[in-house]
């Protein structure tokens, strides 16, 4: 036998068998289940190793406790600027440019509704000279997005609804404007010859 036979194992007390042959990792937790292997181990050996143990051989490891040889991780609480860059990347709140964007789009929607209005064009063309009807939807746009008024509708024969009014800006004609109404009827709008007095009666 060599001079190795009766060496220990360092920082396990126990030595090798009779053939030379270190124990198993397992055979050691069994003899020795107080004694954890080292830490580089744990992956096969952890199981039966009870948890005052395993936080003696692993201090600062990251993991608090065992629980029917499952290991329970212990990660520390994140930080105040990684919860608000976890809330910054999933916060859907909507922002002002989006909002604008969903206005535009809505009221170009409506304006291309009314253009398919029978009520209202080709009805209503020949008060629109010299525009074509891109021309005149880009104007209804316009109006519905930036109206010189808009309120509610106030007669009861286009039901609920809201009404628009703005100037086309004539110099020769100051107080002809565009009247839009937005009701349960499919809506219309027209250029009215008595101009805004019509917008303030419906």
């Amino acid at each position: 036998m060599s001079d190795q036979d009766d060496l220990a194992f360092p920082g396990d007390g126990r030595s090798s068998d009779a053939s030379g042959e270190r124990p198993s990792l397992a055979d050691q937790v069994n003899q020795q289940p107080d004694m954890p292997p080292p830490r580089d181990d744990w992956d096969s050996a952890w199981d039966d190793v009870p948890a005052h143990a395993w936080a003696e051989a692993n201090p600062g490891s990251g993991r608090s406790d065992k629980e029917d040889g499952r290991e329970l991780l212990d990660y520390p609480d994140p930080t105040e600027d990684e919860i608000d860059a976890e809330h910054s990347s999933t916060d859907s709140t909507p922002t002002e440019e989006d909002l604008e964007n969903a206005r535009k789009a809505e009221a170009r929607g409506y304006a291309r509704e009314l253009m398919g209005n029978d009520h209202s064009w080709p009805k209503h063309s020949e008060e629109f000279p010299g525009m074509t009807p891109q021309q005149v939807e880009d104007h209804l746009t316009d109006v519905l997005e930036s109206p010189d008024a808009c309120e509610p509708l106030r007669t009861t024969n286009r039901g609920e609804g809201t009404k628009y009014w703005k100037y086309h800006g004539d110099p020769d004609d100051p107080g002809r404007g565009t009247f839009i109404s937005r009701d349960a009827g499919g809506g219309t709008f027209f250029v009215p010859k008595e101009g805004k007095g019509y917008y303030d009666r419906q």
